[in-house]
Parts: structure tokens; C-alpha cells; sequence
């Protein structure tokens, strides 16, 4: 299973393949699961500006394809992580979709 999150450019740079993160899942309770930093987008979005990264998540009971992640990437040079809430990943109406970048 992957998780994939658009990340801006000016976050892109702190982020590594191998790097650590979690997801959380609310259909699968209040304890995160572990990810991996897979891949990192050679190419950001023409539309949104931003690149996309893909998370491995291990196998766990309960995991689906389809449920919706916050993701929390655990970078190197400092103590914040970049936090990728849902809200930013994806909303849908009618026979669109859109992908939002939340900033903090």
C-alpha cells in the first residue's frame, strides 16, 4: 500500500527516499501506522505547484485501498515534521478533482 501526497517545493527539499513518517488512518483507530519515503516526483504539478511523494505502508489488517491518510514525514534538519493533512491531498466534487495545499 502507498500513501501519495503532494508536497510543496519549498518542503520538497527536506525529504529523502528512505525517510521515516506516519500515517494516520481513522478508520483504523487512534494509533499511527509507520511509512517509508519511497518516492520523491522528478516533476511538480503544472496546476498545483507541488511535487508528489509516495509513502509505503506495511501490510496491516484493516488497510484498504482508498482510505484517506494524514501523513507526518520526519525530516532531518530540525525538530518539525512536515504534516500533509487530509484536507491537502484531495477533495472531489461532481466529475472533478482537486488537490489543496494547506499552509501552517
Amino acid at each position: 500500500f502507498v500513501l501519495r501526497a503532494p508536497i510543496a517545493d519549498a518542503d520538497l527539499q527536506r525529504v529523502r527516499v528512505g525517510q521515516g513518517a506516519f500515517v494516520a488512518v481513522s478508520a483504523l483507530g487512534p494509533v499511527p501506522v509507520p511509512a517509508t519515503v519511497t518516492e520523491i516526483g522528478g516533476r511538480g504539478d503544472d496546476r498545483t505547484g507541488t511535487f508528489e511523494v509516495e509513502l509505503a505502508l506495511p501490510n496491516r489488517p484493516g488497510l484498504r485501498s482508498g482510505l484517506i491518510g494524514n501523513a507526518r514525514v520526519r525530516t532531518t534538519d530540525g525538530p518539525q515534521a512536515i504534516a500533509i493533512p487530509a484536507g491537502a491531498v484531495w477533495q472531489a466534487r461532481a466529475d472533478e478533482g482537486f488537490v489543496y495545499v494547506v499552509g501552517g
